[in-house]
């Protein structure tokens, strides 16, 4: 007996279903599209039809999924389809924040003062590490802060370059005095920092995601023994572990401490407004963004493909930057 296809109604592979005096049987799951759904592809009898289900459930009859929307023409399977081939989608596009136009600049570059801290950054010589340092420089020089980028020679892959940057920043820590901000080169400025960083009382800050993931790519490290001592046992474990991520073991370290009996660090978190990446969906929204992440590790880790294409999220990276750069020249 077909079943009436509607809001709430649950079936399994194979079920005959109706919809708009239609019978489809259900052929194929597609693959997921959030941590939450899925999508289901149903072939009717006359055309295709693309369902939207949530909440998997199992029985003794295998896999049931509950319908909470679809699509039942054409139009609704296209967009479908070009939404998973095209870089950015409207709900992509709703979370970038504006770079600061010339107009903006001298109310931001007010807030800059002699009390505001060093910010260091760290790029490898002769690779296009340099032409990220360059553009955060000039990020930061036009609302008033001064950066001091360091080139350091390659250690000869993406994840051992990452590892140099407890060594850099313990030889940065010992030679600074007061609170000191690091910040990936891959990174753009939009207002000054300072006057909220200066607030924290800890021995370091990090922005962590919303799965407990630290990131590494904004720390600021108060001039502190604690902060000191946590970035020599940082430099000590990405010796020990050169094929793991800088951020995982400082992730590890800050985590195996905090559940010690008698913790030693004191960590706080930093909010995503300090460690912006410009299309992550999972982004809380924020009034005001401070630092912007470029994400210069897709250019690192791009894949070949055919016929010279490149991915989603690298096209949405250089689509970016293209943007922030005519700005920068003047040109937005």
């Amino acid at each position: 007996m077909p079943r009436r296809l509607g809001l709430g109604t649950t079936f399994k592979l194979d079920d005959i279903i109706r919809h708009d005096n239609r019978l489809a049987k259900i052929k194929r799951f597609a693959n997921p599209v959030s941590s939450s759904g899925r999508e289901v592809s149903a072939i009717g009898q006359t055309k295709f039809q693309s369902i939207r289900i949530l909440n998997l459930a199992r029985d003794g009859l295998g896999p049931r999924w509950q319908i909470s929307d679809w699509d039942t023409n054409s139009e609704g399977v296209f967009l479908n389809i070009m939404n998973k081939v095209r870089p950015w989608t409207a709900q992509r596009r709703a979370l970038i924040v504006p770079f600061p136009a010339e107009e903006d600049l001298a109310e931001r570059r007010s807030k800059a003062t002699a009390n505001d801290g060093p910010i260091v950054a760290f790029f490898t010589q002769g690779s296009f590490y340099e032409q990220e340092k360059d553009r955060m420089v000039h990020s930061a020089e036009r609302i008033g802060l001064s950066v001091q980028a360091t080139a350091l020679p390659s250690a000869g892959s993406w994840v051992l370059n990452a590892g140099l940057k407890p060594g850099f920043l313990q030889k940065e820590r010992a030679r600074l005095r007061g609170p000191m901000l690091y910040v990936d080169v891959d990174a753009v400025f939009h207002r000054n920092p300072w006057p909220e960083l200066r607030r924290l009382d800890c021995d370091i800050a990090a922005y962590y995601e919303a799965n407990g993931r630290l990131i590494s790519a904004t720390l600021l490290i108060n001039d502190t023994p604690g902060a000191a001592q946590l970035i020599e046992r940082w430099r000590e474990g990405c010796i020990a572990n050169p094929d793991m991520w800088d951020q995982l073991v400082l992730e590890h370290i800050v985590a195996e401490d905090a559940e010690s009996a008698d913790p030693q660090f004191r960590v706080l978190k930093l909010p995503v407004s300090f460690c912006w990446i410009f299309d992550r969906m999972e982004n809380e929204p924020v009034r005001e963004v401070f630092i912007e992440q470029l994400q210069a590790s897709r250019e690192a880790t791009k894949r070949k493909r055919w016929f010279g294409r490149i991915g989603k999220r690298l096209r949405r990276r250089r689509d970016r930057i293209d943007e922030i750069e005519r700005i920068l020249s003047g040109r937005g």
